[in-house]
């Protein structure tokens, strides 16, 4: 009995990648602004004390963000709200007839507070500075539906990018593929937030803050073939 097998040739054939040729290609940008009542915000709070001696500038700092802390608790923020995002010791110096003399040490300890009625910040503002907090900064305002917000203005950057690629395919008269064979989205892609500037406080009776609008902003970058 004959058996026959069958001949492979050893030579192997290089892999070739599908590259799409570029001459034939529209490549335009399309943009969408939602602008959005935020309805969440959050406010860096702290205190920045100084003494000669180390140990009494942390106790005075400590002192006044344990009564920062719980008087933002009783006025209705959680626990959880409120976090620690920086805390520092500095040694700080006088410079006298060119020499540094010492002058003491610094202790910062700031607070991030997140703040669900954004018409409670001003009065979050006060409660803190009444509780002996020195340093207000970063009023920040942003909406908590940005996500599902940010995609509508994708949708939309993208619709704006197909019409464009549409207009200058007429304006040149060829056919276009309306399906783009690459989409990315730009560099702009982040939702902004409105932010107050920073500022130090001391004394302050009544902060009226305002919130106002913020823009979410989607950009995208598309290419469509087409063929005359």
């Amino acid at each position: 009995m004959n058996y026959h097998y069958p001949m492979h040739d050893s030579r192997q054939i290089p892999y070739q990648p599908n590259y799409r040729h570029e001459t034939n290609v529209l490549r335009v940008t399309g943009g969408s602004e939602i602008l959005v009542q935020p309805d969440k915000a959050s406010v860096t709070l702290g205190a920045i004390t100084e003494s000669k001696d180390l140990k009494e500038a942390q106790s005075k700092n400590a002192v006044i963000i344990t009564a920062v802390t719980a008087a933002l608790v009783k006025i209705g923020i959680k626990k959880e709200q409120i976090r620690t995002t920086e805390y520092r010791i500095d040694t700080e110096y006088n410079y006298i007839d060119g020499k540094q003399v010492f002058r003491g040490y610094k202790v910062t300890h700031y607070l991030s507070v997140e703040v669900d009625d954004i018409r409670s910040v001003g009065k979050v503002v006060d409660t803190a500075v009444d509780s002996g907090a020195n340093y207000v900064s970063n009023v920040r305002f942003y909406s908590s539906k940005e996500d599902e917000i940010y995609l509508q203005a994708l949708k939309a950057a993208l619709l704006q990018a197909n019409k464009k690629a549409e207009t200058l395919a007429g304006t040149l008269n060829v056919k276009l593929n309306p399906v783009p064979f690459a989409v990315t989205e730009g560099q702009d892609e982040q939702r902004p937030v409105y932010e107050q500037p920073a500022m130090f406080v001391k004394g302050v009776s009544t902060t009226p803050i305002e919130p106002g609008q913020i823009t979410i902003k989607a950009i995208v970058s598309a290419r469509y073939s087409y063929f005359s």
